[in-house]
């Protein structure tokens, strides 16, 4: 049997529970997160739970094309999502602020790794 490595175009699915890996994780940082992700083809779906660093409860809920374009996102502002290399770049814009969420997976697929405002967090796949 020959076993052929992934092409480089090959993108990765995040689709399943993610539950962020608290012991990589800063002490003062988030707590308790789990993503719930549908990604089918050019389409990202996912909703999360968890509790800020401050200690504060919350969900979120974003469904978004991956093109590159502006869509109606989350606190009525945009979102958009796209492809750099196999890292998917999320951007949103609300109230005049942008951020942006850069997701990746393990080359095992068991790990995601999310970097968002200067944090990086591992999350393990449930």
């Amino acid at each position: 049997m020959i076993v052929l490595p992934l092409s480089a175009d090959t993108k990765p699915n995040f689709s399943g529970t993610w539950k962020l890996n608290e012991k990589a994780q800063r002490a003062d940082g988030p707590r308790n997160i789990v993503f719930k992700i549908d990604h089918k083809d050019a389409v990202l779906k996912y909703t999360a739970t968890g509790q800020t660093s401050g200690g504060e409860a919350f969900t979120e809920a974003v469904e978004v094309p991956i093109d590159g374009k502006e869509h109606p996102g989350i606190h009525s502002g945009t979102v958009s999502a796209r492809w750099e290399e196999q890292r998917l770049v999320i951007r949103y814009a609300i109230s005049g602020n942008e951020y942006s969420m850069v997701l990746r997976s393990s080359a095992d697929g068991k790990q995601m790794f999310r970097d968002v405002l200067g944090q990086h967090e591992v999350y393990d796949k449930q």
